[in-house]
């Protein structure tokens, strides 16, 4: 009887075990979820803002054009910078100094979303589908002296035991940046020296990659990470891999 009270009393206190654990998941999945939510929400408000500052610009680009325009064809002769009344002088100043700090703003809120959205998809992406697992180092937004001495930063960077993800940000990208982008992963060895023996996997995540940009970084062995706000994928990982494959470099060396 005695045993029986026991095996009883033991099988209660592993079901009272197994409803706290469940409770703490179901508490761990709720936090997750109102953080994704929240991320979520704060991309959507990054991007209406985006928007509206890029047609407010517009719309004060294009009343400034036609009061300068006015100003010109109200003037007998041509009208220079240095020739400007003092007043719109300092205007100009004024709304020269306006923009510049609004787009501050707009970069310094580009890098809010590389913390909330592209660093944990680079981990993820990294350790998941590229294999780079474990993870030994994770940065982002680093800064690094080149050997010339030069200052560089580099958005995310994911080292594994044999490899490393290199990944750069950009809130949109066309064709001629990809040439940059060749340029600076070619120099990524020499200012992470101690990388240098790993495989190198380069990366670019973008709010937006058109076609033309696309093949082009395929071309380079580039990966695309296209990000929304509700999703994060390699957009040309199987293009990558087929054309990396032992079968395609044969058909190269025999062209």
């Amino acid at each position: 009887m005695a045993v029986t009270e026991q095996r009883v009393s033991s099988i209660e206190s592993t079901m009272a075990e197994l409803a706290r654990a469940q409770v703490r998941t179901e508490l761990a999945l709720d936090r997750l979820a109102e953080s994704q939510a929240k991320t979520e929400r704060e991309l959507r408000e990054f991007k209406a803002e985006m928007a509206e500052f890029r047609h407010r610009s517009e719309a004060e680009m294009a009343e400034f054009k036609a009061t300068m325009w006015e100003a010109i064809r109200g003037s007998s002769q041509r009208t220079t910078r240095f020739e400007m009344d003092p007043e719109t002088d300092r205007n100009l100043d004024a709304e020269k100094a306006a923009r510049e700090e609004e787009w501050r703003d707009v970069i310094e809120r580009l890098g809010m979303m590389i913390d909330a959205v592209a660093l944990p998809n680079v981990e993820r992406i990294a350790t998941e589908e590229l294999g780079v697992n474990p993870l030994v180092d994770l940065a982002r937004r680093y800064e690094r002296r080149d050997p010339g001495g030069a200052w560089s930063e580099w958005d995310v960077v994911a080292a594994g035991r044999d490899a490393v993800v290199c990944c750069e940000v950009r809130s949109r990208l066309a064709t001629a940046d990809v040439s940059e982008l060749v340029q600076k992963f070619a120099s990524f060895k020499d200012v992470f020296s101690e990388y240098a023996a790993l495989r190198l996997i380069k990366m670019v995540a973008s709010w937006s990659v058109e076609q033309p940009v696309l093949e082009e970084l395929t071309r380079h062995r580039i990966y695309a990470m296209g990000m929304s706000r509700d999703a994060a994928r390699l957009l040309n990982r199987a293009a990558i891999e087929q054309a990396s494959s032992p079968a395609a470099a044969a058909l190269d060396e025999g062209r």
